[in-house]
């Protein structure tokens, strides 16, 4: 399945185990009560259909709630549009982060930047800019510590302390706030 569109199918109960759902883009799918186990690379799962998907199917959103991704390794997986990571059980990999309400943390991470250095701005800027992309407000962002590491780990870490991320182990044990 890897580089497939999920179409308008609706997975429930599903368990998805080393299914290699790489490239996967869920536009239009949802997805319920679902278990995904083994390595999840270049997914992206959308909380409500694009245009055309809500004109073919008649909802505005898309049902994503109660399922599990804690025994997946993800990597470049993507959460938008109203997924509400809350409802998702995710994997307690050490560097994933969530940074809750990302597009309004963005613009002060960007702020807190601007007096840093060049490597510091352009961190900010590069994560500023994925807080913000197809998310909602009040939508959180599942983050990989190491994405932005080229630039420099205490660099990247700095960064995403100012845009308040926090651990997806602490993330789980404080309710998912």
């Amino acid at each position: 399945m890897r580089g497939a569109k999920a179409g308008f199918a609706r997975f429930e109960d599903c368990i998805f185990e080393d299914s290699r759902l790489d490239g996967w883009l869920a536009t239009n799918a949802e997805f319920v009560r679902c278990t995904f186990v083994g390595k999840l690379t270049d997914a992206v799962f959308f909380g409500r259909p694009d245009l055309i998907g809500r004109w073919l199917s008649r909802r505005r959103i898309n049902e994503f709630a109660g399922n599990d991704f804690e025994q997946a390794s993800v990597w470049n997986v993507d959460f938008r549009y109203g997924v509400a990571l809350e409802l998702q059980r995710l994997p307690a990999d050490p560097d994933l982060v969530v940074i809750p309400d990302a597009v309004a943390r963005a613009d002060r991470l960007q702020r807190a930047a601007a007096v840093g250095g060049a490597r510091e701005r352009l961190v900010a800027g590069l994560l500023a800019d994925l807080m913000r992309f197809g998310r909602d407000a009040g939508d959180a962002m599942l983050y990989r510590r190491t994405t932005l590491a080229w630039v420099g780990r205490d660099v990247e870490d700095r960064a995403l302390a100012v845009a308040g991320a926090i651990p997806v182990r602490a993330w789980t044990l404080m309710g998912s706030p």
